[in-house]
């Protein structure tokens, strides 16, 4: 915010103006404008709620400009008819979801079953707290927070501590060698790796896909031990 300067001449009114609109200035640069968005339920059902509304806000107006026993029984007819569309939106719009999110998980469809959930949860909101610089200037975008964040912890741990390492190993306590890890990999350990992976996911740095691999079944392990030990001829 930058510094005022107010003349003893100047009325009350010009005074609270130019703090307001400084304030709200430095308020937008710090925490940004909120954008407001309509409910999901809202927006399913807005072909019968609209109409509603703006019969309601047509009612009160009435009211306001002539105000008799017609219009204020029109305009509470107006008022129930949004409180009655309004549950009614709600309760049908989570009725479907539910259904939506109870037939997919019963046909094994995750991906739809997880968006569904995630509709009813609703966005995820990504905060950011403003950090600041060396020189007391506020950093808002996300570059500049992280390259704070590294300039911080290369300060922190970048300088050099001398310390005892017979003490430190000493203070640690050792654990037992395990020799089993020495083995060479099982083919009941590949296939129990091979099913644990997820499907709809995307490949590894050799482009083949999980569901790939699960097709591949016995003949699969059988080539991929066979190439391990030597023994598979490639025409």
């Amino acid at each position: 915010m930058e510094v005022l300067h107010f003349r003893a001449d100047d009325t009350p009114e010009n005074i609270w103006a130019e703090l307001r609109g400084s304030m709200l200035e430095a308020a937008s640069e710090v925490f940004g404008l909120c954008s407001r968005k309509q409910p999901d339920w809202f927006l399913a059902s807005s072909a019968s709620l609209l109409p509603a509304l703006a019969d309601k806000r047509a009612a009160r107006l009435s009211v306001l400009q002539d105000r008799n026993d017609s219009t204020i029984a029109h305009y509470r007819k107006a008022r129930n008819d949004v409180k009655r569309i309004t549950r009614q939106a709600h309760e049908q719009y989570w009725q479907d979801l539910s259904r939506r999110v109870e037939r997919c998980a019963s046909t094994g469809d995750i991906r739809g079953m997880y968006s569904g959930i995630n509709e009813a949860l609703g966005p995820t909101v990504k905060k950011t707290t403003p950090l600041r610089a060396n020189d007391g200037t506020i950093i808002n975008d996300l570059p500049g927070q992280l390259g704070r964040w590294v300039e911080h912890y290369s300060l922190l741990y970048g300088t050099p501590v001398d310390a005892d390492l017979n003490a430190v190993s000493a203070a640690v306590p050792q654990l037992p060698v395990f020799n089993e890890l020495d083995a060479e990999i099982s083919t009941m350990e590949i296939e129990c790796a091979i099913a644990a992976m997820k499907d709809n996911k995307s490949p590894g740095s050799d482009g083949i896909p999980a569901e790939l691999l699960k097709c591949g079944g016995a003949v699969l392990l059988t080539l991929a031990f066979a190439q391990k030990d030597g023994m598979l001829d490639i025409v």
